[in-house]
């Protein structure tokens, strides 16, 4: 199965572990001691599951502008949304931008699990995120 935005492949099911398992662990063995995490996109939960696997933290918030993409993944895509299950997870609808302006520096590891810079994740690629 494939997830398709606007016409732009963003994951399979065939080979989606190789950029989940990047985009999460690296940043989270960096880290001394990540409790916070904060997922801007990620509505598949790919990245949600990854993080999961770290005991160490305690929340796991993640910011998706589209709630469609969120309901078509736990739909059609358990094994990625199965991410959304885990009772760290904090679930928030709405503009990644604008969410991290209402909250500096609340959070140990921010990643950005984006779709291209073209509509509304163009925000996500420019100076002031």
């Amino acid at each position: 199965r494939v997830l398709v935005l606007d016409g732009i492949i963003q994951c399979t099911e065939f080979d989606e572990f190789c950029y989940q398992e990047m985009i999460a662990h690296t940043p989270l063995f960096c880290h001394d001691n990540p409790e916070y995490i904060l997922v801007i996109g990620g509505g598949d939960g790919g990245v949600l599951r990854e993080v999961a696997k770290h005991s160490s933290v305690k929340e796991i918030h993640i910011c998706e502008i589209d709630e469609d993409v969120i309901t078509v993944s736990k739909k059609f895509i358990p094994s990625m949304a199965v991410g959304f299950e885990d009772p760290r997870v904090k679930v928030h609808i709405e503009d990644g931008n604008e969410f991290m302006r209402r909250h500096k520096n609340n959070f140990d590891i921010i990643i950005t699990d984006s779709s291209d810079p073209i509509g509304p994740a163009a925000s996500l690629f420019k100076e002031p995120y």
